[in-house]
């Protein structure tokens, strides 16, 4: 075969390719607190995904954060709180205003704090956020393996 065909062209055999498939993002339908009440919200909408709502204190300031349900996405939205970077947060539940409960401390030092993926709070069963801004030590865990980590806040 020559490397250029009669009009000058350069010879390329017909490549044949087959698409190649690409898992579909995880989203999350429903995260619950320690009392089983439902984080997912229709109040802030991420890509036609309800959000994680969730009421975020940080020293003397105080508002709702929503986070996106997609993990891998660090897709956030605030009301009435502006967020500092590197800051450490506490969250609360919106609906029990209880803080969430601390799974762990985080490699970087900020607790990491624990949403269950059921409403039987299965520890098994999870995803752990880090409450620091920036941090890219978020988890999902199941059946105790942490499978995914990524940068949720």
């Amino acid at each position: 075969m020559d490397i250029f065909d009669k009009s000058g062209r350069l010879n390329v055999e017909k490549l044949e390719y087959s698409p190649v498939s690409v898992p579909a993002p995880v989203v999350v339908k429903h995260l619950y607190c320690h009392n089983g009440h439902d984080l997912i919200s229709p109040r802030a909408s991420f890509k036609g995904e309800n959000g994680i709502l969730l009421k975020s204190v940080i020293d003397k300031s105080e508002g709702m954060v929503a986070l996106s349900p997609v993990f891998g996405v660090n897709s956030r939205m605030t009301i009435d709180i502006d967020l500092i970077d590197n800051g450490i947060y506490k969250f609360f539940c919106p609906e029990c205003q209880e803080q969430l409960k601390v799974f762990s401390n985080c490699v970087c030092g900020a607790p990491r704090i624990i949403l269950f993926a059921d409403k039987s709070l299965n520890i098994n069963k999870c995803v752990c956020i880090c409450t620091r801004l920036g941090c890219d030590e978020s988890c999902i865990i199941s059946s105790e393996d942490i499978i995914s980590t990524f940068n949720l806040l």
